[in-house]
């Protein structure tokens, strides 16, 4: 996924971008306290894989930061773990998420 569109204005990518990475600080936030404080005790040691999901989508987006997509990697691989019905899915985006580290890096 690339950020800039063909004929965005700078000031449309800025506030794009802003965007994104506020909800990716708001994502990782719900995240920290779901983790800190489950819902229900049988739901301890769940991950939330819809919070993860669009955590990864929005992650991605930023392709030009290894950080980022080694991140991305790893909740990718979590998700295989964790996400039953959408297993097969994460395990094949995990090695996409590799090949654009390695396009880049």
């Amino acid at each position: 996924m690339a950020l800039c569109a063909e004929g965005s204005s700078i000031e449309n990518v800025t506030n794009a971008t802003s965007l994104i990475t506020d909800n990716i600080a708001q994502i990782r936030e719900m995240k920290q306290s779901l983790e800190d404080q489950p819902p229900a005790s049988d739901l301890a040691s769940v991950p939330c894989v819809s919070l993860i999901s669009a955590l990864v989508n929005l992650l991605e987006i930023f392709v030009q930061n290894k950080g980022l997509l080694e991140e991305t990697s790893t909740l990718c691989r979590t998700l295989a773990e964790m996400d039953y019905v959408w297993r097969k899915y994460w395990r094949k985006r995990e090695p996409d998420m590799m090949s654009q580290m390695e396009t880049f890096y």
